[in-house]
């Protein structure tokens, strides 16, 4: 794991594109507080995309789908962390997720992520969150809905194919 930033970072956006020369699995960290406690976006093999918060050597999945990749091939990451709620895509595919539990993270810094192997990037961009999920949600029907609302995917430049919500379920 590579870290930038610290506890100062609230609601903020990071973007990249990361491409796996060999990897379990790769991805990207928001309020990343060290190596155990923090939000990821991770591409596992086989094939799933994951939304995660790893927490003093807990990992609670909050939200996965389907998800084929490859090695050799670069992969456009956004995460965007705002208050409770975290939004991710990868190649325009939407994983969304709010974190009101008594582990949620409300700040630290960003991560690129890789387990058994190789990744590289040419760039990683970090500026404020986009208020992309400004609509306030309380549940994972609400959350559903505005994954879904056009405004929110031209905002992003999303084709979403797939939001499944998961909270509370641990890995």
């Amino acid at each position: 794991m590579i870290i930038h930033g610290g506890r100062q970072w609230r609601d903020y956006r990071v973007e990249t594109a990361l491409t796996a020369h060999l990897a379990e699995h790769m991805g990207v960290g928001a309020c990343v507080q060290g190596l155990r406690r923090f939000y990821a976006v991770l591409l596992e093999r086989p094939d799933r995309l994951l939304l995660v918060r790893v927490r003093d050597g807990e990992t609670t999945l909050l939200a996965e789908t389907a998800f084929h990749w490859s090695f050799e091939k670069p992969y456009r990451f956004i995460v965007e962390a705002d208050g409770p709620r975290i939004l991710a895509t990868v190649d325009g595919v939407l994983l969304a997720a709010r974190d009101d539990s008594d582990e949620a993270l409300a700040d630290g810094g960003a991560a690129m992520i890789i387990q058994g192997g190789a990744v590289s990037t040419d760039e990683v961009v970090v500026a404020p969150a986009q208020g992309s999920l400004d609509q306030t949600a309380t549940s994972e029907s609400e959350l559903s809905a505005i994954a879904n609302d056009e405004s929110v995917r031209q905002r992003l430049d999303l084709d979403m194919r797939a939001v499944t919500p998961l909270a509370g379920r641990d890995v």
